[in-house]
């Protein structure tokens, strides 16, 4: 199966009659759902439970279908976020992957300076005024 065929097959269980912005988010806070259950069977085996694969795989099903939904939210296809997710981690990692390029991503560097750049103001006397968030005030 595609990711096209699925998408179009996945539709015909949606929910129709919510709005846009209803559906949207059904199909948000489903996904999260559905990620927090896969974690959960994990979260359990450190309790003793052991970790049935089949359970795995129908929740990253329900995870699936989630993500099919937010995608005709947004009037995505699912194989054009898969293509573009690719494409995204080839210009990441050319070869493979590399923790070099993973730590010192040109938005992490940038991130780190400016972080970097506000910590020194901040011990120089200046930075966030903490009392603006005071009730008294």
């Amino acid at each position: 199966m595609d990711f096209e065929q699925y998408q179009f097959d996945a539709r015909r269980t949606q929910n129709k009659a919510l709005p846009l912005w209803a559906m949207r988010e059904h199909a948000l806070l489903g996904l999260a759902s559905e990620v927090g259950e896969v974690c959960g069977l994990h979260q359990k085996v450190h309790q003793g439970h052991a970790l049935d694969v089949g359970d795995v795989l129908l929740e990253l099903g329900d995870v699936l279908w989630f993500v099919s939904e937010v995608c005709d939210c947004y009037g995505l296809s699912m194989d054009e976020v898969a293509r573009a997710n690719l494409a995204k981690l080839q210009a990441r990692y050319p070869k493979e992957f590399d923790a070099d390029r993973s730590v010192n991503r040109p938005e992490y560097v940038a991130k780190r300076k400016l972080k970097a750049r506000y910590y020194t103001h901040a011990h120089k006397g200046g930075g966030i005024d903490v009392n603006v968030f005071s009730k008294s005030r």
